[in-house]
């Protein structure tokens, strides 16, 4: 049955139609008196952005709260005066948050593995090797690599040094050195 939006008479029929009382177009269309149930749909974008925004102001919130309080809480001299501490300088911090400038940091230490080289290049499978000699501060003959590792904060040139490695070393030499000539 379907309801004319005209008259509101009903109309016997389950196609579009001509009201036979009014003669108005007849849609296909549910009863007026029944409503179709409303789905509630969550904004779960709005919610992720509100959630952000408060905890952001929590945040900022207790920041400065903090701050208002960070004179009383600043440790005292026996006098009565705050005691400042001097901050460190770029210097200082360069040298602090230097990276260890090692394409592998731990070839002293540890066996590598095929995976540990698998992705180097040639020219890095030889600075790679040779990082192991220069980690004891070994001179080396060929200017381009002894210019390289001069750069290097950690690189300090031992004259007295002659080559001697562990066995640790050794067996990471020679992976690199068959690496470099495949």
């Amino acid at each position: 049955m379907r309801i004319c939006a005209n008259c509101k008479q009903e109309v016997e029929t389950q196609l579009p139609c001509y009201c036979g009382s009014c003669g108005a177009w007849v849609e296909l269309e549910e009863r007026a008196d029944r409503q179709k149930p409303r789905i509630r749909r969550r904004k779960p974008k709005r919610n992720l952005f509100v959630g952000l925004a408060l905890l952001a102001l929590v945040y900022f919130v207790i920041s400065i709260s903090m701050l208002r309080q960070a004179p009383e809480r600043a440790p005292k001299h026996a006098s009565g005066n705050i005691i400042t501490a001097k901050l460190p300088g770029k210097e200082e911090l360069d040298q602090v948050f230097q990276p260890p400038d090692y394409i592998l940091s731990d070839s002293d230490t540890r066996k590598l593995t095929e995976a540990d080289v698998y992705m180097l290049t040639k020219q890095q499978l030889r600075i790679a090797r040779s990082e192991i000699l220069a980690r004891h501060g070994y001179m080396f003959a060929d200017a381009e690599l002894q210019s390289y590792f001069a750069r290097k904060h950690w690189y300090h040139a031992n004259p007295s040094y002659k080559g001697e490695l562990g066995g640790v070393e050794s067996y990471n030499v020679q992976l690199l050195q068959r690496k470099e000539q495949q």
